[in-house]
């Protein structure tokens, strides 16, 4: 079981890897899967913690995605100088990330992980 206070190194990562991405000049994609000997969870601040968990199939992980997605919103884009909201341009969601909205759990990536390529 999780301890109930988030270490430093919580805390801090979710905002690293978003300072690490706004340096990103172009886009690009990619895929593969980091592979944890312990599950990671998403903890928020009402300390609702849901486990990230590796689905059988398709259905199984609907089903273990609707916790994270019930507190997802529609993602804005920009227009000139208006935020808007339009599923037929954008039909995504979010969960920022500003006020330490949530902290991930058992997530260090040189800990005790091992990459596996797809």
């Amino acid at each position: 079981m999780a301890s109930a206070k988030n270490t430093k190194h919580e805390l801090s990562m979710p905002v690293s890897l978003r300072y690490a991405a706004h340096g990103i000049n172009a886009p690009f994609a990619c895929s593969g899967a980091l592979l944890h000997k312990r599950p990671d969870s998403i903890r928020f601040q009402d300390k609702t913690q849901i486990t990230v968990s590796r689905a059988k199939g398709t259905y199984e992980q609907e089903q273990l995605l609707q916790p994270l997605i019930a507190r997802c919103r529609p993602a804005a884009f920009g227009k000139g100088r208006k935020t808007l909201h339009d599923r037929s341009i954008r039909d995504a969601l979010q969960i920022k990330v500003e006020n330490v909205a949530f902290s991930v759990l058992n997530f260090d990536p040189a800990d005790d992980s091992t990459p596996k390529q797809e």
